[in-house]
């Protein structure tokens, strides 16, 4: 019954039905637009139709201005008033969840929710029934996908799809994705085409306001995609919580909901994050397990012919198309599938060697380029500072040393001393990638992590995958189907008033 009416709520219509003794009308009729929300102090939810969302009062509030002690009426059974029915008889209470696909209102361990998420855009269909002129648009994006945001690069390319089709089957994954590439590469044109025409702006926010992971963010309620551009910070505290925010929303199992001098709402955390930024965006260090760095190609930059054909594309049609062939790719993903096995990238590799933590970055400059081993006491490394530059203590050493396989060892003099070879050292950093092209150190150029890797469109039929490649695939496609075309074949707002 609830969410139900298609007209917003009349007070005249309300009034009528008490004043004509009509007490089932009314009840039925308050029911449909007000509920009681778990919690306290009590809430009560309004539904509003036009917008398909609800806004929330205090008990107060529709004391007032809806359910006012002059809705009343003497009967021949007694004083009727819809106030004291509702406040004091009426003893269901919800909560609001965020089920993808899942009913407006629905039951979970014995608890009713109201449901946040508003929808998708487009309705399953088999993509098969889809026309070629449709199909090749799609296919016109996929080859975007793995020649543009993938630098041709296989198992990245079906990495990229396997993500964006758990999104589009209602799995939030736990990592995010990273596009980071000069301005006019072709970042923006996929993500605008994924609002727009695949997901909708109900369900798909872009923004360049980072605030939706810190403080006031009502307008997360019910997106399963956030995409976050050119994010900024003021200052490098500012900056550390926004990392940390977005460690939370990748990962945690709820997200709280604010609105300034509102009641917090928690709910279910269905939301993946797109990351996209012309410059560095996000500091990447050798433990990070949750951003995929894409290898973004710059070669399309003022490639104004490839761009317009891309966009002749960008409609509606197109996009339920996209849509019908991820979800098909998303019913054919092993359930096992595991977003944390990420293929490894240049870009992440880069980023990781600019962020090397200070003690690496020492053991890299003095030793391993000098082509010396390290014998020395531990005491001796007292003064090293994090890149935000606090002091290293000693137990964050002894942990990071144990990182690389080295271990402190105690000697005759009492001090405790680390030691290992130049070979094992130059070894344990080359299997790492912390090895730049840039390096004065001397290894073999299979090693080394370049800058610019990007390779022609001929990569995008390439089939000459490394071992690591394969077997990368192998783990990523267990029972991969080839879904390839062929040519034969309203924001949920959450207001508090």
């Amino acid at each position: 019954m609830l969410g139900t009416r298609t007209e917003p709520f009349k007070l005249s219509k309300l009034k009528e039905f008490i004043q004509n003794e009509n007490v089932d009308e009314a009840k039925n009729y308050v029911l449909s637009y007000f509920a009681k929300i778990h919690g306290s102090p009590l809430c009560i939810a309004m539904y509003l139709p036009d917008r398909r969302s609800f806004t929330l009062f205090t008990e107060s509030d529709i004391k007032k201005r809806y359910l006012t002690k002059k809705m009343s009426k003497k009967m021949s059974t007694g004083l009727f008033s819809i106030q004291e029915w509702f406040f004091d008889e009426v003893d269901d209470e919800y909560m609001f969840g965020n089920r993808v696909n899942g009913d407006f209102i629905y039951e979970e361990r014995g608890r009713a929710y109201i449901n946040l998420f508003k929808g998708f855009k487009h309705k399953k269909k088999p993509y098969n029934e889809y026309p070629d002129e449709i199909k090749e648009g799609v296919e016109c994006f996929l080859n975007h996908i793995k020649e543009v945001l993938c630098s041709g690069n296989n198992v990245l390319y079906h990495y990229t799809l396997k993500w964006l089709s758990c999104v589009i089957g209602g799995r939030k994954m736990r990592t995010f994705l990273y596009f980071n590439a000069l301005e006019g590469a072709g970042k923006s044109i996929f993500t605008e085409f994924i609002q727009d025409n695949v997901l909708g702006i109900d369900i798909c926010h872009i923004t360049k306001d980072a605030s939706v992971l810190l403080d006031f963010n009502a307008e997360m309620i019910g997106i399963i995609l956030l995409v976050l551009e050119e994010v900024k910070a003021d200052s490098k505290r500012e900056w550390m919580n926004i990392q940390d925010s977005l460690k939370h929303w990748s990962t945690g199992t709820t997200i709280t909901i604010k609105e300034k001098y509102k009641t917090p709402v928690e709910v279910k955390n269905i939301t993946s994050i797109i990351l996209t930024s012309n410059n560095k965006a996000i500091k990447v260090s050798e433990t990070s397990r949750r951003d995929v760095c894409l290898d973004v190609s710059e070669d399309r930059i003022e490639d104004w012919d490839y761009f317009n054909n891309l966009r002749k594309y960008n409609n509606d049609n197109v996009g339920e198309a996209f849509y019908n062939y991820l979800l098909e790719y998303f019913e054919n993903i092993d359930k096992e599938y595991n977003e944390f096995i990420i293929p490894k990238t240049n870009k992440k590799k880069e980023l990781v060697i600019e962020n090397l933590n200070p003690l690496y970055q020492f053991i890299k400059d003095e030793f391993i380029s000098e082509k010396k081993g390290i014998d020395m006491r531990f005491c001796d490394l007292i003064g090293l500072k994090h890149n935000n530059g606090c002091m290293l203590t000693r137990p964050e050493m002894s942990k990071l040393l144990q990182r690389i396989g080295l271990k402190l060892k105690q000697r005759g003099d009492g001090k405790r001393y680390i030691v290992a070879s130049y070979e094992y050292l130059l070894e344990t950093f080359k299997e790492k990638g912390w090895i730049h092209e840039t390096d004065d150190i001397d290894v073999g150029v299979e090693h080394v992590t370049k800058i610019n890797v990007v390779e022609k469109k001929s990569r995008l039929d390439r089939n000459d995958f490394n071992d690591e490649e394969n077997n990368i695939m192998e783990m990523l496609n267990k029972t991969r189907i080839d879904l390839s075309p062929k040519k034969d074949d309203g924001l949920l707002s959450l207001s508090f008033n």
